[in-house]
């Protein structure tokens, strides 16, 4: 999916934003406003790590495009649609399923295909 995005940006010469969505873990109803901070700010740290090196390959193959990442906490689906009300494509990834009946399409292909403002590439997972 990324190498998708990366040669598209690389092809129409426009930067490119990847977009992680995330919700730090369950559980925490039970606990007071504020009283899990730290350790949720400890998780965010190493997802915006891991966010950061996510694009390295890329940027080594098509070095003339500026890419940014974000991340974003929440739903994938309200994500990703948002981020897309500025894009000019919206290229998401599917895992490939190899049933014969049932949907093909997870809840974030579904909702980017029906609710992005901008075109969206739907890229199967290899």
């Amino acid at each position: 999916m990324l190498a998708f995005a990366f040669e598209e940006a690389s092809v129409c010469s426009v930067p490119l934003r990847v977009v992680h969505a995330w919700s730090p873990p369950g559980g925490r109803a039970h606990l007071s406003f504020g009283s899990g901070g730290g350790e949720e700010k400890d998780l965010a740290a190493a997802e915006e790590r891991a966010l950061a090196q996510m694009p390295a390959p890329w940027r080594e193959r098509c070095p003339n495009v500026e890419v940014a990442t974000a991340l974003v906490s929440g739903s994938p689906e309200v994500a990703l649609v948002e981020s897309a009300s500025r894009a000019g494509l919206l290229v998401v990834g599917r895992h490939v399923r190899r049933v014969p009946v049932g949907p093909h399409l997870g809840a974030v292909a579904h909702a980017a295909i029906h609710h992005a403002l901008c075109p969206v590439a739907v890229v199967p997972f290899s």
